[in-house]
């Protein structure tokens, strides 16, 4: 009998043992040999793991997502040399990854994603050639990486956003195959000197990253192959005009409370949204064909009540550009003067927020409407012509306080729309 057990054990391929609660510590795995699934989920009371587990070479996948009250692996986990997928805990207690991890020669995806309770990691994480992805998101407690992240040369991902990370090390440049980082809600001050050295970058996150600074800004000017990025709310008081040179850059987020000067912005940009304390007039934006999505904004104190005062009486003039004809969307916040429509046949969203005046008068331009949002327009009394917006199925008028009458929503041949909001 004990024999067929025995037998039946050095089959086994898929543990799970999900849910046990009152398990403290994982069997002699030396009879589990077939073993390629290992699932420990929510075994809240689990302390320990035996060390025989580093006999499970054909082990692929290992789950200790809930264990609460785990605060290490053991060193022979570094012996799993088939292992590609591991499934973290999410807790708050100290954890320890053992010196042995980078042994872990299959891993392909690390996720370590809301574990403040880890505080650094271990030197050997560079030997993880094989690693794909590593993602360290709210990790608080890890305040640096190794220098040998260098060595993991098969790294597409690196995800650090609202971690403690502070400064990226220069041996990032190494990674040539780099497609993505994120590192944004972090207090990370610059890019590091090497930035500009990962050729395949297609994605740099760096939003509300407020320490970050110029330093090394135009370094990004080499990054030929990027495709998005997003430097909003950020320390940075000028935007380098390599920014122009990156010509597959589509997507482009950039704000910040210092920023005095649109720079040359590549034409291969489909979606664009800037902020700033002030725009002297509406950027020229002619040379951007490819424009789908704009967004303008001007920041104010509290993010919530325009300047009305300031932007009355600003004395500077301002020149007033036409936009790009191929806009679908088009969102301004603050901005004093209102662009021309006369070419925006394909706008279908268009929202307008904190603009000082009176009258809204809708014309032909406007037709292929489908969404017209007017939020915290404080002066605005009236909006003639709704009854053109054939198009139209939602209409969105917040805090509109002098507004004085608006019936056009409904005509006999649309009957209601679907989507109808006024909030003042």
């Amino acid at each position: 009998m004990d024999c067929r057990i025995k037998l039946k054990m050095n089959k086994l391929k898929v543990l799970d043992l999900t849910g046990c609660r009152l398990l403290t510590r994982t069997p002699d795995f030396s009879k589990f040999t077939s073993l390629e699934t290992l699932i420990l989920a929510r075994c809240v009371k689990l302390t320990t793991i035996d060390g025989s587990i580093g006999e499970l070479k054909l082990l692929r996948t290992f789950n200790i997502n809930g264990c609460k009250v785990l605060r290490k692996l053991p060193a022979k986990f570094g012996s799993l040399q088939s292992l590609i997928e591991i499934i973290m805990p999410h807790h708050y207690q100290h954890f320890k990854l053992p010196k042995t991890f980078g042994n872990l020669q299959s891993l392909s995806s690390f996720i370590l994603d809301e574990h403040p309770g880890i505080k650094r990691l271990p030197k050997s994480i560079g030997r993880l050639v094989k690693l794909k992805r590593l993602s360290l998101c709210g990790c608080v407690g890890i305040k640096k990486l190794p220098s040998s992240i260098g060595e993991m040369k098969m790294l597409a991902e690196l995800d650090l956003s609202k971690s403690g990370i502070v400064k990226l090390p220069d041996s990032i440049g190494s990674l040539k195959k780099l497609k993505v980082i994120k590192m944004s809600y972090t207090v990370i001050r610059n890019f590091p000197q090497t930035i500009g050295d990962v050729i395949k970058l297609k994605e740099l996150h760096a939003k509300k990253c407020w320490n970050l600074t110029d330093e090394n800004l135009k370094k990004i000017g080499n990054l030929s192959n990027l495709r998005i990025l997003d430097i909003s709310y950020t320390g940075v008081t000028s935007f380098p005009t390599v920014l122009g040179c990156l010509s597959r850059l589509e997507t482009l987020e950039m704000s910040s409370s210092h920023l005095q000067e649109v720079p040359n912005l590549p034409s291969s940009l489909t979606h664009l949204h800037m902020q700033a304390p002030r725009f002297p007039s509406i950027p020229n934006l002619s040379s951007l064909v490819n424009l789908d999505y704009l967004e303008l904004s001007i920041l104010t104190g509290s993010m919530e009540e325009p300047d009305i005062a300031r932007m009355n009486n600003s004395s500077e003039e301002q020149l007033i550009h036409l936009l790009p004809s191929s806009l679908s969307t088009l969102k301004l916040r603050g901005i004093h003067l209102l662009p021309p429509f006369s070419n925006l046949k394909k706008l279908s969203e268009m929202s307008i927020m904190e603009h000082p005046m009176s009258r809204f008068s809708i014309s032909e331009d406007l037709i292929h409407l489908r969404i017209l949002k007017l939020r915290k327009c404080k002066l605005l009394e009236k909006i003639p012509g709704l009854a053109l917006l054939k198009n139209l199925w939602c209409l969105d008028l917040n805090r509109l306080e002098s507004l004085v009458e608006i019936h056009e929503c409904w005509n006999s041949n649309r009957g209601a729309l679907p989507y109808c909001h006024v909030m003042r």
